[in-house]
């Protein structure tokens, strides 16, 4: 596939506890992601690991927080969602 899709994470699917500690973060996180959509990677990191430390078991949030990461580091601006090309599954 080469056309980008995007992935949602389903909280029905998560036990009480973890669904709602996940909405307790949904405004953080759909900030987060305008964020980084606009390539504004440094505010976006840092509403990341917020809500990491909030809940560390969010491996969404760590994924996310590690691609932040990695475009900071690597210098990469944006005037778009940036797009991680999956080689493996």
């Amino acid at each position: 596939k080469t056309q980008p899709l995007q992935v949602f994470e389903v909280l029905d699917a998560l036990p009480p506890e973890v669904r709602q500690s996940r909405l307790d973060t949904l405004d953080m996180h759909n900030e987060a992601i305008v964020a980084y959509e606009r390539g504004e990677f440094e505010s976006a990191r840092k509403l990341f690991a917020r809500m990491l430390e909030a809940d560390p078991a969010d491996s969404p949030i760590a994924v996310m927080l590690s691609r932040t990461n990695e475009l900071i580091a690597a210098g990469r601006a944006t005037t778009g969602p940036p797009v991680t090309r999956l080689e493996t599954k």
